[in-house]
């Protein structure tokens, strides 16, 4: 019973964000994590319980602006929002998540200064390895693994997913404003654009970018890592941050 009330409820989420139709199955094994889906889904699939319950619709372009500061297109939000999840869910799913940030498989993870939570995934065969985490507003999915589909060297969600994570949010939180994972439905202080705009200095108020081109960089002479080897290491830095 416990499975099958677990599928239904992933059901209706994933039907109330739109995602069975980008081929999700709706099957009772889906709650067990048969589906194959993109980071961006994953992203997408996460947003409601960093933003107040709240779906969103994926999108690649912010903005686009001359040289001279003329802005030629700029994205628009819908004007009403559609409420996904609510209390008593969302609390128990943000509870749940912030969990495994401060002693779970997430914990190599943690940013003392924010309030973070999410979630680790590896698939049993060592395909797949995933960190997806998020704070108020803003959230991040990693996705490690080969184009080939082959097995890794028992790289594990907690381990270099994790280590990408902390390596990038440690510096994108400090460039946004950051809010608290709200405690139920509501607005929060900042979205996605201001997000995006805080982070590159694009926002429309200022001054046009100046674009420069790196000179390219000399090819180092020792030799380059194996990608098993980046897998290794970035594994154990996270056990050094989390023995």
């Amino acid at each position: 019973r416990g499975v099958i009330g677990l599928a239904v409820l992933i059901l209706v989420f994933c039907a109330a964000q739109g995602m069975l139709a980008a081929g999700i199955a709706a099957t009772l094994a889906m709650a067990l994590g048969t589906a194959d889906v993109t980071p961006l889904e994953m992203a997408r699939a996460y947003v409601p319980f960093s933003n107040g319950g709240y779906k969103v619709a994926p999108y690649g372009i912010v903005r686009i602006r001359t040289t001279k500061g003329k802005v030629l297109y700029q994205h628009s939000a819908a004007d009403s929002r559609t409420l996904v999840i609510n209390n008593p869910a969302l609390g128990y799913m943000n509870q749940m998540m912030r969990e495994v940030v401060r002693s779970g498989t997430g914990s190599g993870v943690r940013l003392s200064q924010f309030d973070i939570a999410g979630k680790t995934g590896t698939t049993s065969d060592y395909r797949d390895a995933w960190f997806v985490g998020y704070t108020g507003g803003f959230t991040t999915a990693v996705w490690v693994g080969r184009d080939n589909n082959s097995q890794m060297a028992k790289v594990t969600g907690g381990g270099t997913p994790a280590a990408i994570w902390r390596e990038y949010m440690s510096r994108a939180l400090t460039r946004i404003k950051v809010s608290t994972i709200p405690t139920g439905t509501g607005t929060l202080d900042t979205g996605a654009t201001t997000a995006v705009d805080d982070l590159l200095g694009t926002a429309t108020s200022a001054e046009a970018p100046t674009v420069t081109i790196e000179p390219a960089q000399p090819a180092k002479s020792e030799t380059p890592q194996t990608l098993d080897e980046v897998f290794e290491d970035a594994q154990k830095d996270s056990q050094k941050r989390n023995p």
